[in-house]
């Protein structure tokens, strides 16, 4: 049996996508604590990208724009 650790182990065995392939994340809080637990979370996985954090709608709509993430990690106010 082969001992996969980090993020190999949370998939079941090596990553086998592109490591040029990066997920554009923004994250949209507005507890600062919680927007940095989930970035120090996330950061640590290497097909991740955080492009971006934002505290309110409006914070969140210009980084969009200006960025296109691919993913937006939003708690619904």
């Amino acid at each position: 049996m082969t001992d996969f650790s980090g993020s190999e182990r949370r998939r079941g065995g090596p990553d086998r996508r592109n490591p040029e392939l990066r997920r554009k994340i923004l994250i949209v809080d507005d507890h600062a604590l919680f927007r940095v637990g989930i970035r120090n979370i996330l950061e640590r996985e290497p097909d991740f990208e955080i492009i971006g954090e934002a505290e309110d709608p409006r914070g969140a709509f210009d980084l969009a724009q200006q960025y296109s993430p691919e993913i937006v990690l939003m708690d619904v106010m």
